[in-house]
């Protein structure tokens, strides 16, 4: 008996009975997470896409129990029509014709089970029809400002394309609706948690629509970026500070110095802004490296402009003889003062940056690694 001829009263193009909408069971079993994409704002993962409903149509009283197939009996029986909202390449993911690995069930109660892979932006390979991943590329709506300590917010949304909530509804799986594999592993974030939720799509003039969608939070991973980023940087502060112990006659020195930490910073902080879009506002790590750098800066100025001031023109009176005489001479000879060269209030300046610096920075890592962790 053939269950889906036409001859038989069934037509893959007619939805089944129902009192009410059609009911759709969805499940997910996530076997891979992949990289996430700052610049393109999306991330790759793989998973198997399962859904279930009921079409009475099919019920049979053979002695095989279930039924089985593939693409080739999709294609012949009624199936609901779901798409991924936010899949950067349009398309309805249950298409039979599309040559992803399909199984299909279908029991002798009349319930038909489908279970489809899906690899997003996973790397493509056909050897046989059957054996076929492609590619669905996601968008995600990323905020940086906490980079790289930042949690992303990502969705993957189902919906129904063609019928309308009053015809078909998209549910949750009651049983494991949303599975990850043991051993898989990230690569640089981690997976903090996931939510489910029903919804309604409401489109302007083409009606309401049911959707499903799973809500995945990641957080990245503190190691990788604080021994990439941080310790460095703070390497770099620290070396400027040799600065206020080099001698005060080796102006070049001191200003080789700070300048070579400078620039090793900016090198650095251009990599990592180099992985990010250009967003109109700034983060966590611009924070940090603009501190850095006005470190470095102040490190290796105060002292050379100190040494290299000229002296005024009226800091010298004439004597009887016609001769000059610095100030200080003139009125130490009359009033006995200390004398303080340049040299020495730049010694002076130095002595008071030795701990001025360091104990500013430290103040700064106080108040910054609170608010990192610590986040409102």
């Amino acid at each position: 008996m053939n269950l889906t001829d036409p001859a038989n009263g069934y037509f893959k193009h007619i939805a089944p009975d129902s009192n009410g909408p059609i009911e759709v069971y969805i499940r997910i079993n996530v076997t891979y997470f992949g990289n996430i994409e700052e610049i393109e704002t999306e991330y790759s993962m793989q998973f198997l896409f399962q859904m279930q409903w009921n079409d009475s149509r099919l019920k049979f009283n053979h002695s095989s129990y279930q039924i089985l197939g593939g693409n080739e009996l999709l294609e012949r029986i009624w199936y609901p029509s779901i798409s991924l909202p936010n899949k950067k390449d349009p398309g309805i993911i249950t298409n039979p014709n599309d040559g992803g690995h399909t199984l299909v069930r279908i029991n002798r109660n009349g319930s038909v089970f489908v279970s489809k892979r899906y690899g997003l932006r996973a790397s493509t390979f056909c050897e046989r029809k059957l054996n076929c991943r492609f590619h669905l590329q996601l968008w995600c709506n990323m905020n940086f400002k906490s980079y790289p300590f930042d949690k992303q917010i990502c969705d993957i949304i189902f919906e129904s394309s063609f019928m309308p909530i009053d015809k078909l509804r998209l549910r949750w799986s009651l049983f494991s609706p949303f599975v990850q594999t043991q051993n898989i592993q990230f690569y640089g974030f981690e997976l903090l948690n996931h939510t489910l939720r029903e919804t309604t799509s409401v489109y302007p003039f083409t009606g309401n629509f049911s959707a499903v969608i799973v809500t995945i939070t990641f957080a990245r991973a503190m190691q990788t970026s604080l021994l990439d980023v941080y310790v460095p940087t703070t390497l770099f502060v620290m070396v400027s500070w040799l600065t206020f112990w080099i001698e005060i006659p080796a102006a070049p020195a001191r200003v080789a110095l700070g300048m070579t930490s400078m620039l090793t910073l900016v090198t650095k902080a251009k990599s990592e802004r180099d992985q990010l879009p250009r967003v109109a506002y700034a983060n966590a790590l611009d924070v940090w490296i603009f501190v850095c750098t006005s470190d470095i800066v102040l490190s290796s100025k105060p002292s050379p402009e100190i040494v290299l001031t000229p002296p005024t023109p009226h800091s010298f009176l004439h004597d009887s003889k016609g001769r000059s005489a610095s100030i200080a001479t003139t009125v130490g000879s009359v009033f006995p003062v200390a004398k303080k060269e340049p040299v020495d209030i730049a010694n002076t300046v130095d002595r008071y940056c030795r701990a001025v610096f360091p104990v500013g920075f430290f103040v700064f890592n106080i108040i910054y690694w609170f608010i990192i962790l610590n986040p409102l």
